[in-house]
Protein backbone atom coordinates (compact mmCIF):
# COMPACT_ATOMS: atom_id res chain seq x y z
CA UNK A 1 0.00 0.00 0.00
CA UNK A 2 1.54 3.13 -1.15
CA UNK A 3 1.32 6.69 0.85
CA UNK A 4 0.08 8.21 -2.22
CA UNK A 5 -0.87 5.57 -4.68
CA UNK A 6 -2.23 1.99 -4.30
CA UNK A 7 -2.57 -0.76 -7.43
CA UNK A 8 -6.09 -0.27 -7.31
CA UNK A 9 -5.93 3.31 -7.71
CA UNK A 10 -4.51 2.64 -11.37
CA UNK A 11 -6.71 1.51 -14.18
CA UNK A 12 -7.17 -1.71 -15.38
CA UNK A 13 -6.08 -2.86 -18.22
CA UNK A 14 -9.22 -3.38 -19.56
CA UNK A 15 -10.74 0.16 -18.83
CA UNK A 16 -7.32 1.31 -20.40
CA UNK A 17 -7.96 -0.33 -23.67
CA UNK A 18 -11.36 0.81 -23.61
CA UNK A 19 -9.73 4.30 -23.22
CA UNK A 20 -7.43 4.01 -26.17
CA UNK A 21 -10.65 2.82 -28.29
CA UNK A 22 -12.80 5.23 -27.22
CA UNK A 23 -10.05 7.97 -27.84
CA UNK A 24 -8.97 7.33 -31.36
CA UNK A 25 -12.95 6.40 -32.04
CA UNK A 26 -13.55 9.58 -30.79
CA UNK A 27 -11.20 11.36 -32.53
CA UNK A 28 -11.72 9.98 -36.07
CA UNK A 29 -15.27 10.85 -35.48
CA UNK A 30 -14.28 14.46 -34.76
CA UNK A 31 -11.77 14.56 -37.92
CA UNK A 32 -14.99 13.81 -40.30
CA UNK A 33 -17.60 15.81 -38.49
CA UNK A 34 -15.60 19.11 -38.21
CA UNK A 35 -14.48 19.09 -41.79
CA UNK A 36 -17.80 18.58 -43.09
CA UNK A 37 -19.90 20.95 -40.91
CA UNK A 38 -17.25 23.64 -41.90
CA UNK A 39 -17.59 22.57 -45.78
CA UNK A 40 -21.41 22.62 -44.99
CA UNK A 41 -20.45 26.45 -43.51
CA UNK A 42 -18.67 27.75 -46.45
CA UNK A 43 -21.07 26.57 -49.11
CA UNK A 44 -24.53 27.55 -47.48
CA UNK A 45 -25.05 31.06 -49.31
CA UNK A 46 -26.40 33.16 -46.22
CA UNK A 47 -25.86 36.89 -46.06
CA UNK A 48 -27.76 37.14 -42.97
CA UNK A 49 -25.33 34.70 -41.11
CA UNK A 50 -22.31 34.97 -42.61
CA UNK A 51 -20.00 36.59 -39.67
CA UNK A 52 -21.55 34.67 -37.10
CA UNK A 53 -20.14 31.69 -39.53
CA UNK A 54 -16.83 32.67 -39.07
CA UNK A 55 -16.79 32.58 -35.43
CA UNK A 56 -18.58 28.72 -35.67
CA UNK A 57 -15.71 27.88 -38.35
CA UNK A 58 -13.16 29.42 -35.48
CA UNK A 59 -14.91 27.59 -32.59
CA UNK A 60 -14.38 24.23 -34.52
CA UNK A 61 -10.99 24.78 -35.56
CA UNK A 62 -9.91 24.96 -32.12
CA UNK A 63 -12.24 22.31 -31.00
CA UNK A 64 -10.56 19.92 -33.54
CA UNK A 65 -6.76 21.41 -32.67
CA UNK A 66 -7.47 20.80 -28.75
CA UNK A 67 -8.98 16.68 -29.16
CA UNK A 68 -6.07 16.28 -31.80
CA UNK A 69 -3.32 16.94 -29.44
CA UNK A 70 -5.48 15.40 -25.95
CA UNK A 71 -5.73 12.14 -28.11
CA UNK A 72 -2.36 12.01 -28.92
CA UNK A 73 -1.07 12.81 -24.80
CA UNK A 74 -3.81 9.82 -24.01
CA UNK A 75 -3.25 11.35 -20.39
CA UNK A 76 -3.57 8.93 -17.78
CA UNK A 77 -3.16 11.10 -14.22
CA UNK A 78 -1.41 9.81 -11.49
CA UNK A 79 -3.37 11.86 -9.17
CA UNK A 80 -3.05 13.33 -6.06
CA UNK A 81 0.68 13.57 -7.67
CA UNK A 82 0.86 16.36 -10.66
CA UNK A 83 1.90 13.64 -12.66
CA UNK A 84 0.72 11.46 -16.02
CA UNK A 85 1.56 9.16 -18.32
CA UNK A 86 0.54 9.06 -21.79
CA UNK A 87 -0.89 6.04 -24.05
CA UNK A 88 -0.56 7.27 -27.43
CA UNK A 89 1.96 8.43 -29.50
CA UNK A 90 3.42 11.76 -27.67
CA UNK A 91 4.81 9.07 -24.94
CA UNK A 92 7.76 8.59 -27.04
CA UNK A 93 8.58 12.48 -26.87
CA UNK A 94 11.51 13.59 -24.55
CA UNK A 95 10.18 14.61 -21.49
CA UNK A 96 10.35 18.70 -22.70
CA UNK A 97 8.77 18.11 -25.58
CA UNK A 98 5.91 16.05 -23.36
CA UNK A 99 5.61 19.73 -21.38
CA UNK A 100 5.79 22.00 -24.54
CA UNK A 101 2.80 19.83 -25.77
CA UNK A 102 0.76 19.93 -22.57
CA UNK A 103 0.82 23.65 -22.08
CA UNK A 104 0.12 24.24 -25.93
CA UNK A 105 -3.21 22.25 -25.03
CA UNK A 106 -3.83 24.36 -21.96
CA UNK A 107 -3.44 27.01 -24.48
CA UNK A 108 -5.50 25.81 -27.01
CA UNK A 109 -8.53 25.24 -24.52
CA UNK A 110 -8.37 28.32 -23.62
CA UNK A 111 -8.53 29.63 -27.17
CA UNK A 112 -11.43 27.27 -27.14
CA UNK A 113 -13.03 28.68 -24.94
CA UNK A 114 -12.84 32.15 -25.75
CA UNK A 115 -14.29 31.06 -29.50
CA UNK A 116 -17.72 29.85 -27.22
CA UNK A 117 -17.52 33.34 -25.43
CA UNK A 118 -17.35 35.77 -28.24
CA UNK A 119 -20.09 33.60 -30.21
CA UNK A 120 -22.23 34.90 -27.00
CA UNK A 121 -21.09 38.33 -27.14
CA UNK A 122 -22.11 38.56 -30.89
CA UNK A 123 -25.32 37.42 -30.80
CA UNK A 124 -25.83 39.41 -27.40
CA UNK A 125 -24.75 42.59 -28.68
CA UNK A 126 -27.07 41.71 -32.14
CA UNK A 127 -30.15 41.12 -29.68
CA UNK A 128 -29.46 44.89 -27.86
CA UNK A 129 -32.08 47.36 -29.30
CA UNK A 130 -30.25 49.94 -31.64
CA UNK A 131 -30.17 52.33 -28.72
CA UNK A 132 -28.26 50.67 -26.67
CA UNK A 133 -25.48 52.02 -24.55
CA UNK A 134 -23.61 48.61 -25.41
CA UNK A 135 -24.60 48.22 -29.15
CA UNK A 136 -23.93 51.93 -29.56
CA UNK A 137 -19.84 52.00 -27.92
CA UNK A 138 -19.65 49.10 -30.34
CA UNK A 139 -20.76 51.06 -33.58
CA UNK A 140 -18.22 53.94 -32.48
CA UNK A 141 -15.23 51.83 -31.74
CA UNK A 142 -13.59 51.04 -35.12
CA UNK A 143 -13.17 47.51 -35.82
CA UNK A 144 -9.52 47.17 -35.48
CA UNK A 145 -9.77 48.89 -32.31
CA UNK A 146 -12.67 45.84 -31.57
CA UNK A 147 -10.20 43.45 -33.00
CA UNK A 148 -7.05 44.53 -30.68
CA UNK A 149 -9.29 44.58 -27.50
CA UNK A 150 -10.55 41.31 -28.04
CA UNK A 151 -6.33 40.43 -28.47
CA UNK A 152 -5.55 42.03 -25.33
CA UNK A 153 -8.06 40.27 -23.13
CA UNK A 154 -7.07 37.01 -25.14
CA UNK A 155 -3.29 37.72 -24.06
CA UNK A 156 -4.15 38.83 -20.43
CA UNK A 157 -6.19 35.61 -19.60
CA UNK A 158 -3.28 33.38 -21.41
CA UNK A 159 -0.73 34.97 -18.88
CA UNK A 160 -2.88 34.94 -16.10
CA UNK A 161 -3.17 31.10 -16.60
CA UNK A 162 -0.07 29.38 -18.59
CA UNK A 163 2.21 31.96 -16.48
CA UNK A 164 1.92 30.28 -13.35
CA UNK A 165 2.05 26.44 -14.69
CA UNK A 166 4.85 27.53 -16.58
CA UNK A 167 6.60 28.99 -13.41
CA UNK A 168 6.40 25.96 -11.37
CA UNK A 169 7.55 23.51 -14.06
CA UNK A 170 9.52 20.92 -12.04
CA UNK A 171 12.56 19.48 -12.66
CA UNK A 172 11.63 15.81 -13.82
CA UNK A 173 14.62 14.09 -12.23
CA UNK A 174 14.36 15.96 -8.92
CA UNK A 175 10.28 14.96 -8.37
CA UNK A 176 11.06 11.28 -9.82
CA UNK A 177 13.85 11.15 -6.76
CA UNK A 178 11.64 12.67 -4.26
CA UNK A 179 8.19 11.16 -4.75
CA UNK A 180 9.96 7.53 -5.33
CA UNK A 181 11.38 8.28 -1.76
CA UNK A 182 8.22 9.06 -0.22
CA UNK A 183 6.84 5.89 -1.68
CA UNK A 184 7.98 2.38 -3.21
CA UNK A 185 4.80 2.29 -5.72
CA UNK A 186 6.03 4.93 -7.24
CA UNK A 187 8.97 3.84 -7.99
CA UNK A 188 7.24 0.79 -10.14
CA UNK A 189 4.96 2.92 -11.51
CA UNK A 190 7.91 4.97 -13.03
CA UNK A 191 9.82 1.13 -14.20
CA UNK A 192 6.70 0.16 -15.87
CA UNK A 193 6.30 3.97 -17.38
CA UNK A 194 9.73 6.08 -17.77
CA UNK A 195 7.47 8.67 -19.79
CA UNK A 196 5.49 10.10 -16.41
CA UNK A 197 5.90 13.85 -16.84
CA UNK A 198 5.42 15.74 -13.81
CA UNK A 199 3.61 18.94 -14.71
CA UNK A 200 3.98 20.61 -11.61
CA UNK A 201 5.87 21.23 -8.26
CA UNK A 202 3.77 19.04 -5.81
CA UNK A 203 4.19 21.87 -2.91
CA UNK A 204 2.90 24.45 -5.19
CA UNK A 205 -0.07 22.75 -7.18
CA UNK A 206 -2.81 25.22 -5.57
CA UNK A 207 -0.99 27.99 -6.60
CA UNK A 208 -0.27 27.07 -10.11
CA UNK A 209 -4.01 25.92 -10.85
CA UNK A 210 -6.15 28.18 -9.01
CA UNK A 211 -6.25 30.79 -11.55
CA UNK A 212 -7.54 28.59 -14.53
CA UNK A 213 -9.64 26.93 -11.88
CA UNK A 214 -11.21 30.36 -10.79
CA UNK A 215 -11.68 30.91 -14.52
CA UNK A 216 -13.31 27.73 -15.80
CA UNK A 217 -15.88 27.50 -12.73
CA UNK A 218 -16.92 30.83 -13.71
CA UNK A 219 -17.37 29.99 -17.70
CA UNK A 220 -20.47 28.73 -17.78
CA UNK A 221 -22.30 31.18 -15.30
CA UNK A 222 -21.36 33.95 -17.19
CA UNK A 223 -22.64 32.18 -20.24
CA UNK A 224 -26.09 31.92 -18.11
CA UNK A 225 -25.81 35.81 -17.46
CA UNK A 226 -25.54 36.26 -21.28
CA UNK A 227 -28.37 34.24 -22.28
CA UNK A 228 -30.91 35.73 -20.11
CA UNK A 229 -30.01 39.36 -21.37
CA UNK A 230 -30.24 37.80 -24.72
CA UNK A 231 -33.28 36.45 -24.09
CA UNK A 232 -34.39 39.27 -22.52
CA UNK A 233 -33.44 41.81 -25.32
CA UNK A 234 -35.46 39.69 -28.31
CA UNK A 235 -38.47 40.08 -26.25
CA UNK A 236 -38.18 43.55 -25.80
CA UNK A 237 -36.62 44.25 -29.21
CA UNK A 238 -38.92 46.32 -31.99
CA UNK A 239 -37.51 44.48 -34.57
CA UNK A 240 -39.10 42.72 -37.67
CA UNK A 241 -40.54 38.97 -37.71
CA UNK A 242 -37.48 38.02 -39.33
CA UNK A 243 -35.00 39.41 -37.02
CA UNK A 244 -37.10 37.62 -34.12
CA UNK A 245 -36.85 34.46 -35.83
CA UNK A 246 -33.20 34.52 -36.45
CA UNK A 247 -32.15 35.71 -33.16
CA UNK A 248 -34.62 32.98 -31.34
CA UNK A 249 -32.49 30.32 -33.84
CA UNK A 250 -29.60 31.44 -33.10
CA UNK A 251 -30.60 31.85 -29.29
CA UNK A 252 -31.74 28.27 -29.00
CA UNK A 253 -28.66 26.86 -31.06
CA UNK A 254 -26.48 28.61 -28.16
CA UNK A 255 -28.30 27.28 -25.91
CA UNK A 256 -27.95 23.74 -26.32
CA UNK A 257 -23.91 24.83 -27.34
CA UNK A 258 -23.63 26.17 -23.85
CA UNK A 259 -25.10 22.77 -22.03
CA UNK A 260 -23.19 20.83 -23.81
CA UNK A 261 -19.79 22.82 -23.45
CA UNK A 262 -20.74 22.88 -19.80
CA UNK A 263 -21.38 18.81 -19.37
CA UNK A 264 -18.83 17.60 -22.11
CA UNK A 265 -16.34 20.29 -20.74
CA UNK A 266 -16.43 22.01 -18.46
CA UNK A 267 -17.57 20.01 -15.65
CA UNK A 268 -14.56 17.03 -16.71
CA UNK A 269 -12.15 20.11 -16.53
CA UNK A 270 -13.00 20.92 -13.25
CA UNK A 271 -13.77 17.67 -11.78
CA UNK A 272 -9.84 16.85 -13.10
CA UNK A 273 -8.69 19.55 -11.42
CA UNK A 274 -10.94 19.04 -8.26
CA UNK A 275 -9.15 15.57 -7.87
CA UNK A 276 -5.59 17.26 -8.29
CA UNK A 277 -5.96 20.07 -5.90
CA UNK A 278 -8.33 17.82 -3.15
CA UNK A 279 -6.10 14.85 -3.51
CA UNK A 280 -8.84 12.55 -4.36
CA UNK A 281 -8.47 8.57 -4.13
CA UNK A 282 -9.20 7.21 -7.74
CA UNK A 283 -8.00 9.90 -9.62
CA UNK A 284 -6.51 8.41 -12.19
CA UNK A 285 -9.81 6.41 -13.11
CA UNK A 286 -11.37 9.40 -12.37
CA UNK A 287 -9.49 11.32 -15.01
CA UNK A 288 -9.25 8.66 -17.79
CA UNK A 289 -13.20 8.48 -17.66
CA UNK A 290 -13.27 12.58 -17.42
CA UNK A 291 -11.45 12.82 -20.94
CA UNK A 292 -13.64 10.33 -22.04
CA UNK A 293 -16.78 13.14 -22.04
CA UNK A 294 -14.35 15.74 -22.79
CA UNK A 295 -13.45 14.05 -26.11
CA UNK A 296 -17.73 13.64 -27.15
CA UNK A 297 -17.82 17.92 -26.57
CA UNK A 298 -17.08 18.33 -30.81
CA UNK A 299 -18.86 15.90 -32.45
CA UNK A 300 -22.04 16.69 -30.40
CA UNK A 301 -21.20 20.42 -31.10
CA UNK A 302 -20.89 20.11 -34.53
CA UNK A 303 -24.10 17.98 -34.19
CA UNK A 304 -25.87 21.21 -32.71
CA UNK A 305 -24.65 23.39 -35.24
CA UNK A 306 -25.62 21.18 -38.44
CA UNK A 307 -29.49 20.98 -36.87
CA UNK A 308 -30.64 24.12 -34.86
CA UNK A 309 -29.62 26.44 -37.57
CA UNK A 310 -31.76 25.87 -39.98
CA UNK A 311 -29.97 26.95 -43.32
CA UNK A 312 -27.46 24.16 -41.96
CA UNK A 313 -30.15 21.74 -41.71
CA UNK A 314 -31.49 22.43 -44.29
CA UNK A 315 -28.39 21.70 -46.61
CA UNK A 316 -27.98 18.63 -44.55
CA UNK A 317 -31.45 17.60 -44.92
CA UNK A 318 -30.99 17.92 -48.79
CA UNK A 319 -27.60 15.96 -49.03
CA UNK A 320 -29.21 12.90 -46.76
CA UNK A 321 -31.88 13.05 -49.49
CA UNK A 322 -29.69 12.64 -52.26
CA UNK A 323 -27.54 10.14 -50.69
CA UNK A 324 -30.88 8.02 -50.10
CA UNK A 325 -32.11 8.69 -53.15
CA UNK A 326 -28.84 7.37 -54.56
CA UNK A 327 -28.85 4.02 -52.28
CA UNK A 328 -32.41 3.32 -54.07
CA UNK A 329 -31.04 3.62 -57.56
CA UNK A 330 -28.53 1.21 -57.01
CA UNK A 331 -30.25 -1.03 -55.24
CA UNK A 332 -33.51 -1.02 -58.23
CA UNK A 333 -30.45 -1.23 -60.49
CA UNK A 334 -28.84 -4.25 -59.53
CA UNK A 335 -32.49 -5.52 -58.77
CA UNK A 336 -33.29 -5.41 -62.13
CA UNK A 337 -30.08 -7.27 -63.18
CA UNK A 338 -31.41 -9.84 -61.32
CA UNK A 339 -34.44 -9.99 -63.08
CA UNK A 340 -32.66 -9.87 -66.97
CA UNK A 341 -30.21 -12.69 -65.95
CA UNK A 342 -32.73 -15.72 -67.14
CA UNK A 343 -34.03 -13.81 -70.46
CA UNK A 344 -30.21 -12.71 -71.25
CA UNK A 345 -28.30 -15.72 -70.62
CA UNK A 346 -26.67 -15.12 -73.96
CA UNK A 347 -25.65 -11.80 -73.18
CA UNK A 348 -21.90 -11.31 -72.42
CA UNK A 349 -20.40 -10.26 -69.14
CA UNK A 350 -20.20 -6.71 -70.69
CA UNK A 351 -23.72 -6.39 -71.90
CA UNK A 352 -25.08 -7.44 -68.19
CA UNK A 353 -22.21 -4.60 -67.09
CA UNK A 354 -23.69 -1.83 -69.00
CA UNK A 355 -27.05 -2.81 -67.83
CA UNK A 356 -26.34 -2.85 -64.36
CA UNK A 357 -24.85 0.75 -64.90
CA UNK A 358 -28.20 1.86 -66.56
CA UNK A 359 -31.14 3.92 -65.39
CA UNK A 360 -34.10 2.21 -63.90
CA UNK A 361 -36.06 3.01 -66.87
CA UNK A 362 -33.49 1.38 -69.15
CA UNK A 363 -33.46 -1.69 -67.67
CA UNK A 364 -36.87 -2.13 -67.35
CA UNK A 365 -37.43 -1.62 -70.87
CA UNK A 366 -34.45 -4.30 -71.99
CA UNK A 367 -36.65 -6.26 -70.32
CA UNK A 368 -39.97 -5.99 -72.42
CA UNK A 369 -38.14 -6.38 -75.22
CA UNK A 370 -36.81 -9.64 -74.12
CA UNK A 371 -39.90 -10.59 -72.71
Amino acid sequence: MGIFLNESDIPSAELLHFYVVFENTALGITVIMVPFTILVMVFTSNSVINAYRLLLINELSWSLVLDITAALIGAVSLFPLPCYYGVSVTSALSHTQQLINFVVGIGVLIMKDFSIFYQLEYILVKSLAMDSKIRTLFQIVPKSGVVLIHLGIIVSVLGAVLGPIIYYLPNQGEQKRLFISLDPFVGKLYEDHPDIICFIDGENTAKALIVGFIALSATPFIGLVFLIIMYNSMHQSNGSTHTYRLQKMLFRSLVFQLIAFTFLLCLPVMMVMIALLYELRNGPIITVICFCFLLMHTPFDCFMILYFIKPYRIVVAHLLKVLQTAAGDAVWMKAGVHVLKGPLGDKTEMDIGWVEWGTVADVADDGRRCM
